[in-house]
């Protein structure tokens, strides 16, 4: 389940489902620590104590904002959805290709992935960036594994990617949360796999591959 949750400088942050985060509050910062999940944060501003949000190697820092952040695994997705904030790179190297910190603003997408070149800036909508809110999972071109871990904080049965040949299709498409049985039946439609439901999870093998019994 997703959760509301204020803390106590009033900031207001919405948690998603199976998301952990710790907080720790000092007279010169506010550092929280998104472990995993997803977490979107309507912060209040104090240029005094400023608001700083890590995800791996990802480090987001507030400049009067309102902003959502995901980590699966050490992936991460920044989208800000109102004033500005600054993103860094913690693991960069001086001296690289590889972008260390950026400044984005409402309306922007910071996309980090550990195994490709530096940080990716695309546009979203406030619509897109909130829509895990009310039950709509949001995917632009990114791994099926990403989509499957994501969704697995939804669902009531786990879903196995069985062949890892299908971890990077890529997806891009709308899920509602409250109807991923749906979405799963329609998957082989999409791309050449099986889906077989048992009692307890669900496994998505190659349908190019023989079955297991």
């Amino acid at each position: 389940q997703n959760r509301d949750i204020t803390l106590s400088d009033g900031t207001q942050v919405a948690l998603g489902a199976a998301s952990t985060m710790t907080t720790h509050f000092s007279r010169e910062q506010r550092q929280i620590d998104l472990t995993s999940g997803e977490a979107f944060f309507t912060v209040v501003h104090d240029t005094r104590r400023p608001f700083v949000v890590g995800a791996g190697d990802i480090s987001v820092r507030d400049i009067g904002t309102a902003f959502d952040v995901r980590r699966t695994g050490n992936r991460v997705t920044i989208a800000v959805t109102q004033g500005r904030v600054q993103v860094s790179n913690i693991s960069h190297k001086p001296g690289t290709d590889q972008d260390g910190t950026l400044e984005v603003s409402a309306g922007q997408l910071v996309s980090y992935d550990p195994n490709a070149s530096g940080m990716t800036v695309g546009s979203i909508t406030p619509e897109q960036a909130t829509g895990w809110r009310n039950h709509e999972l949001e995917f632009v071109d990114e791994p099926l594994s990403v989509v499957i871990a994501n969704l697995n904080r939804y669902s009531a049965q786990p879903v196995q990617i069985a062949d890892t040949d299908l971890d990077k299709l890529s997806y891009t498409g709308l899920i509602r949360t409250d109807a991923i049985d749906s979405w799963l039946g329609a998957l082989p439609q999409l791309y050449r796999l099986r889906v077989k439901t048992s009692a307890n999870q669900v496994i998505l093998s190659d349908a190019e591959r023989p079955a297991q019994r």
